[in-house]
C-alpha cells in the first residue's frame, strides 16, 4: 500500500513539472501575442472615435442638423397643441344693463360665465358707458361658475344709453388635482347656502311713500361657516334682471338660519322673481371661520 501511494504522488509531480516546463518554454510568446492583441483593440477603438468625428462633423453634420431642427419644430408643434388645448378658455361677458335710483345715481349690472371647470380666476373690473366708466373694483369667479357682477350708485349726469363690462387684470389659476381631486363635491361641501324664503315687497306701516324691500331667509346647511359671506340680489321680472342689490352677513356659522330684510333703494320695479346668489371666494382661506374645536383668530382683526 506504501508503494503505491508513492507512485501517486510521483505522477502529480510529473504533470507539475511538465506544466512548469512548459510556460518556461512559452512565457515570452504569451506575453507578446497579449500585446498584439491588446495593441488592436486600442488601434480600433481609435479608428472608430476617428470615424464618428469624422461622420458627425463633416459628412453627416449638414443632415443631422436638419434632423435636429425638424424634431425641434415638430415638438414645439406639439407643445403649442397640448397648451392650447389645455388652456383656460376666455371668459363670457354678457350684456350690461343700467338702473336708475332716481337721484342721478346708476346701478350697474353684467353676468359673468367661466367656462372652464378646472380654472378659477380673479381680476378687477368695471363698466363703461359713454362719457364715462365706474371704477375698478376687485372680483374673481369660481372654476364652472355663472355670477353676477355689480357696481352700485355710480353718478351720472344722465342715465347712460348703454353700458359694458370690463375685465382688467386677469390672473388664471389652475385647480390642482393632488389637492382638489373632486372639485364639485368639494364646492358643494362648502358653498351649502340654501336660499328658502326670499320675496319683494313695501313697508306699508310708514305712510304714504311705501320703502320696498327685500325679504329674505338663507339657512347654511354646509359645516363651514364664513366671516362676511356676500349674497346678490336680483330682482326678475319676466325673464331678464329689473334690479340688483347686495347684502352681507357677517359670521354665518355652519347649521344657523338667517332672516334678514335688506332695503331698496331707488324706484321699486315690477318684479316676478328674486334670486340670491351666493358670492364666496372658496380659495381664500381668510373667509372661513374656525370650526368647531379649531383655535383660530378672527381675520378681520388681523
Amino acid at each position: 500500500m506504501a508503494q503505491g501511494f508513492l507512485q501517486e504522488e510521483d505522477a502529480a509531480s510529473k504533470a507539475s513539472y511538465g506544466r512548469a516546463v512548459w510556460w518556461i518554454g512559452h512565457r515570452t510568446l504569451l506575453r507578446r501575442a497579449l500585446l498584439i492583441t491588446w495593441a488592436a483593440l486600442d488601434a480600433g477603438l481609435i479608428l472608430f472615435a476617428a470615424w464618428a468625428f469624422l461622420d458627425a462633423f463633416v459628412l453627416s453634420y449638414d443632415a443631422e442638423q436638419r434632423a435636429v431642427a425638424e424634431m425641434a419644430v415638430v415638438g414645439q408643434s406639439d407643445l403649442r397643441s397640448f397648451a392650447s388645448a389645455h388652456a383656460a378658455r376666455p371668459l363670457g361677458l354678457g350684456q350690461a344693463a343700467v338702473f336708475p335710483l332716481g337721484d342721478g345715481r346708476y346701478d350697474f349690472y353684467a353676468p359673468l360665465a367661466n367656462p372652464n371647470p378646472e380654472w378659477y380666476a380673479e381680476f378687477r373690473y368695471a363698466f363703461s358707458f359713454p362719457g364715462g366708466e365706474t371704477p375698478s373694483q376687485p372680483g374673481f369667479i369660481l372654476p364652472g361658475a355663472d355670477k353676477p357682477l355689480a357696481f352700485f350708485g355710480h353718478p351720472a349726469p344722465a342715465r347712460p344709453p348703454a353700458a359694458s363690462l370690463v375685465v382688467r387684470d386677469l390672473v388664471w389659476y389652475r385647480l390642482d388635482p393632488h389637492l382638489i381631486s373632486d372639485y364639485a363635491t368639494w364646492r358643494d361641501e362648502r358653498l351649502a347656502f340654501i336660499t328658502e324664503e326670499a320675496s319683494f315687497s313695501k313697508d306699508v306701516s310708514l305712510g304714504k311713500d311705501p320703502i320696498p324691500y327685500v325679504r329674505l331667509r338663507i339657512r347654511n346647511a354646509g359645516t363651514y361657516g364664513f366671516w362676511d359671506p356676500v349674497f346678490t340680489i336680483l330682482l326678475i321680472r319676466g325673464g331678464s334682471v329689473a334690479g340688483v342689490t347686495r347684502t352681507t352677513l357677517s359670521r354665518f356659522a355652519g347649521g344657523e338660519m338667517r332672516n334678514t330684510s335688506v332695503q331698496w333703494f331707488g324706484t321699486a320695479p315690477a318684479v316676478s322673481k328674486v334670486e340670491v346668489v351666493p358670492d364666496v371666494n372658496l380659495f381664500d382661506p381668510s373667509v372661513y371661520m374656525a370650526l368647531e374645536g379649531e383655535a383660530t383668530r378672527d381675520a378681520r382683526s388681523r
